[in-house]
């Protein structure tokens, strides 16, 4: 959203609002508009950053995309905001060869050296500097030992 713009669905009514085409964002947007019974004209792009431009552009009034490409897109930019709800909660992980024991243990180890170490911290200032994580990136960092 623009800096400052009212951040309920309601405030959305009667406006543009943009999503990236063939994402799961795109799907989850159209329930959340329906759930919430809001009336806004969704336009679809190809690109975050032609619907971030258009949304710059005061082409459309918001635009939806996983709060991780955004944060990343935004990079303290102050011309807008990325809010802290969600509208879906999606798991990632990394892909491996099943039975591949030995790799998955030095990944593992791998990931817990660097989480103990500090070392995911660093990557997230260093890759959002002056973004503090919202609440999904702060549960899990729950599980591991320090915050970022």
């Amino acid at each position: 959203l623009p800096s400052g713009a009212p951040t309920t669905f309601a405030s959305l009514n009667g406006k543009k609002i943009g999503v990236r085409s063939a994402t799961t964002t795109q799907e989850a947007l159209a329930n959340t508009l329906t759930g919430t019974g809001t009336d806004a004209e969704v336009v679809v792009y190809d690109t975050h950053e032609a619907g971030l431009a258009a949304m710059k552009a005061g082409e459309i009034s918001a635009y939806f995309a996983d709060q991780s490409i955004l944060l990343f897109l935004n990079k303290g930019d102050s011309d807008f905001m990325v809010m802290d709800r969600l509208l879906t909660m999606e798991q990632q992980g990394l892909a491996m060869l099943r039975g591949d024991t030995e790799f998955r243990y030095m990944v593992d180890g791998a990931l817990s050296g660097m989480y103990s170490a500090g070392i995911m911290q660093g990557i997230f200032r260093e890759t959002m500097p002056g973004i503090e994580p919202g609440e999904a990136l702060r549960w899990l960092y729950r599980l591991a030992p320090l915050l970022p």
